[in-house]
């Protein structure tokens, strides 16, 4: 199992678990959990070993399975952050708890974060935003938010935009991705 994700059709990534499913081709009684392991199956005929890759929801309990490399050093804690959201086309910036695991931030509705020091998740998230092939930029001018969010709950903290950077041939496509903003109260 692995973490990926979709964009869906609000412009918002959606992490799903990847799983990798074995099935037997050409089996006349569609057996795919052959507990012998080989191709044969069950009426004693040489059937295809194919893989086939599932995307299934991600639960809360996921997170705890979410692991990065053993030489890699503890992430930062999980903590509240004010995420872009749009409600009839205005963007608002409500607060959720974000976790950074496995080259992703996931974000939470703080109601689904538990209250105690473990930060146990009692709900999958709400959504999460991709960190690979991303940029990070800062508002202009050494401003602390973007201009077109200037009026939003935004001015509270210190933004940041996230794009993800897809190339295509010799060039970056930005626009192919809606862009994630997060906006974080404090720098300490």
């Amino acid at each position: 199992e692995k973490v990926t994700h979709i964009l869906n059709p609000a412009g918002y990534f959606i992490p799903k678990i990847a799983v990798q499913k074995k099935s037997i081709k050409g089996a006349s009684n569609n057996n795919t959990n052959n507990p012998f392991g080989d191709d044969a199956n069950e009426d004693g005929g040489d059937g295809e070993a194919e893989e086939e890759t599932v995307l299934r929801s991600m639960e809360a309990s996921d997170m705890m399975r979410i692991l990065d490399f053993n030489n890699v050093p503890e992430p930062p804690a999980d903590c509240p952050m004010l995420h872009c959201e749009y409600v009839n086309g205005k963007p608002t910036f409500p607060r959720r708890y974000v976790a950074l695991r496995g080259g992703y931030l996931f974000y939470f509705d703080l109601a689904d974060v538990s209250k105690n020091d473990d930060h146990l998740y009692r709900a999958a998230p709400l959504g999460v935003v991709p960190l690979t092939q991303t940029v990070v930029e800062f508002p202009p001018g050494g401003r602390r938010v973007f201009r077109e969010h200037s009026d939003t709950e935004a001015q509270k903290g210190y933004e940041m935009e996230i794009k993800k950077r897809v190339r295509t041939g010799e060039e970056y496509n930005e626009k192919e991705f809606p862009p994630a903003y997060l906006a974080a109260e404090s720098l300490g």
